[in-house]
């Protein structure tokens, strides 16, 4: 009988051990789910944030990319006088993205769009050359406000050039950088600040002159 109940209290001690490690398990098991739920919603909020971030950049980029736009175009506009639309559109090619220059523009009543091409009729692709340079530069954190350019107008046409003149100081209001421009077209040359000839001398020497 002794042997009975010795066994019976040796069981009751198992099984209030037992008691006591599923408990133990119990308390564990809600810490790691209290751990869980609390990385899940770190995770859920670095989720939220990161999209927030890609939204903010997209928006960002849309915001540049409009402003780059809108300069583009009203230089094109103050050098030709039409309703002229510069815009970009994106394509990809070979898993990488690229921005292709286009022009919009309305011929007898009828819209047109085309990439805008070296030749581009009237000198509409050194224009737009020149304004995209002066708009990055710009973009571009502590560099010189100075762009130095050699003859970038010379496909444009000569009835347009002073209305480029026009465009360049309109521009550099806008931009407030400084242009130093090498050209031989006089109506460019007549309309800078400061104007120096170069010639070259019978010695070879080349000369510089202000005017």
């Amino acid at each position: 009988m002794s042997d009975a109940f010795q066994r019976l209290s040796e069981v009751q001690k198992i099984y209030e051990r037992r008691l006591g490690e599923k408990a133990m398990v119990i308390a564990n098991y809600k810490k790691a789910k209290a751990a869980c739920d609390d990385v899940g919603k770190e995770v859920a909020t670095l989720v939220a944030a990161q999209e927030v971030l890609r939204i903010s950049a997209e928006l960002m980029h849309k915001e540049v990319r409009s402003k780059i736009e809108n300069i583009v175009t009203e230089g094109l506009r103050r050098v030709f006088g039409k309703k002229e639309r510069f815009f970009f559109e994106i394509e990809v090619k070979r898993g990488r993205m690229t921005a292709v220059p286009m022009l919009e523009k309305v011929i007898n009543g009828e819209t047109r769009t085309g990439e805008i091409k070296r030749g581009h009729g009237g000198g509409v692709a050194d224009i737009t050359a020149f304004i995209l340079n002066i708009v990055f530069l710009l973009l571009t954190p502590k560099t010189p406000r100075v762009f130095i350019a050699d003859e970038p107008f010379k496909f444009v046409d000569r009835e347009y050039l002073p209305q480029v003149a026009e465009m360049l100081k309109w521009l550099n209001e806008v931009t407030k950088i400084q242009f130093v421009i090498v050209t031989h077209q006089l109506e460019l040359a007549r309309a800078a600040d400061k104007v120096f000839r170069v010639t070259q001398g019978k010695d070879g020497v080349s000369k510089v002159e202000e005017e």
